[in-house]
């Protein structure tokens, strides 16, 4: 099946635009047809391979024309990982989705260096566990990154060490911020707040 998918893919005249993989776990196999095909397709903007273990052997770069990615529910390495981050330096991608980090200190690194187009970050569940040092990280780079527009926390746990370091960071650049049951206390609330008093409506 994913041999044929990928015929149909690298096909020159080939006009699907969207294409969702969910819950297939197409495996090693699979994901190498698929690499096959995305270095080829031309018309590919959106992908959603969630609840596939595909995490490393894709180049995501290969493809000029993909603008929206969802890893979400796949298994992670440390190795996986840094693979991924590799596989979209210098990408086209807009929009991407994830469930889990492994290494939020790489992941912080290739906002800064990979992910020159990324407007839209969505990490539901993809901090909880890290540590005050790492939402520190986090918060570095989304005060740098200059394209990033849009970000959503959901169902993540921000403690309010945590919540000082990354509602600053937001309301630099950020014009969306979703924080769907992330357990905010008062303290953590009031926080935002006040942040969101210092800003700035853009015109």
């Amino acid at each position: 099946g994913a041999r044929c998918l990928s015929v149909s893919l690298s096909t020159k005249n080939a006009t699907l635009s969207e294409l969702s993989l969910c819950g297939n776990m197409i495996g090693k196999l699979g994901t190498v047809f698929l690499a096959k095909a995305l270095k080829a397709n031309a018309s590919l903007t959106k992908l959603d391979l969630q609840y596939n273990s595909i995490f490393s052997c894709i180049k995501y770069r290969s493809n000029s024309t993909l603008r929206e990615l969802d890893l979400r529910y796949n298994s992670s390495t440390i190795a996986g990982e840094i693979s991924l981050l590799k596989n979209c330096y210098n990408t086209t991608i807009n929009w991407l989705r994830l469930s889990s980090i492994y290494s939020i200190h790489n992941f912080t690194e290739a906002l800064l260096s990979c992910f020159s187009c990324l407007t839209r970050l969505e990490l539901p569940q993809a901090l909880n566990g890290a540590t005050k040092q790492e939402f520190q990280y986090l918060a570095r780079a989304l005060a740098q990154n200059k394209s990033l527009t849009e970000l959503d926390l959901s169902y993540n746990a921000i403690e309010m060490e945590s919540a000082k370091f990354l509602f600053k960071a937001c309301c630099a650049n950020i014009e969306k911020l979703v924080l769907f049951d992330t357990s905010l206390c008062r303290g953590g609330a009031t926080l935002l707040f006040e942040d969101l008093k210092k800003n700035k409506l853009k015109g």
